[in-house]
């Protein structure tokens, strides 16, 4: 909790580099959520020089230690090509994993890899339901995706009332493109 608020600068100074200290000596003893901090900050330019491989060893041993974000982020940076070659299928498996045990930023981004086709079968109505989900625990990118669907009738039925409150539901969690949607 104190690299959270280190590298943040929540409620103390702002130390990005004791926070990627502090992060990876957690990490380096087996605390999950540590090993997930310590990759985004590796990912980011917080406390030092962006280091995309360093991240993604990082959250390789948050998945292994079943941190459900940690897998997410793993997910993405495989579908991005970002410290690892680029693999949609692993990708979309990382996301199945986070998914399944909870994480609903990977269940948004499974959704996603549903919806277009990337590593796994093009399934609409498996991607709205997918997004549905992380939307209806507020992962406001989610509430985007589906809202379109919605509003375009892909993999649901054409409703824009529902859309234009999803669309909201996206804008309230400072999500830009739902605040786009609404103009």
């Amino acid at each position: 909790e104190l690299a959270v608020m280190a590298a943040y600068g929540d409620g103390m100074d702002r130390d990005g580099a004791g926070a990627r200290a502090r992060a990876k000596e957690l990490c380096d003893g087996g605390a999950a959520g540590a090993c997930t901090l310590h990759g985004t900050l590796l990912a980011s330019s917080i406390g030092g020089d962006r280091d995309d491989a360093g991240a993604v060893a990082s959250w390789t041993k948050a998945c292994e230690l079943r941190h459900t974000l940690g897998c997410a982020e793993l997910g993405a940076a495989y579908r991005d090509g970002r410290g690892v070659p680029r693999d949609v299928a692993k990708a979309a498996s990382l996301f199945a994993k986070g998914c399944t045990a909870g994480s609903m930023a990977a269940c948004g981004n499974l959704g996603l890899a549903h919806e277009t086709g990337a590593g796994v079968p093009r399934d609409a109505a498996k991607a709205a339901a997918l997004l549905n989900r992380a939307c209806e625990a507020h992962e406001p990118a989610a509430c985007h995706s589906v809202g379109v669907m919605h509003k375009n009738g892909t993999g649901v039925a054409k409703n824009l009332a529902r859309a234009t409150a999803l669309f909201k539901e996206s804008c309230t969690g400072r999500y830009g493109r739902g605040c786009y949607e609404l103009a």
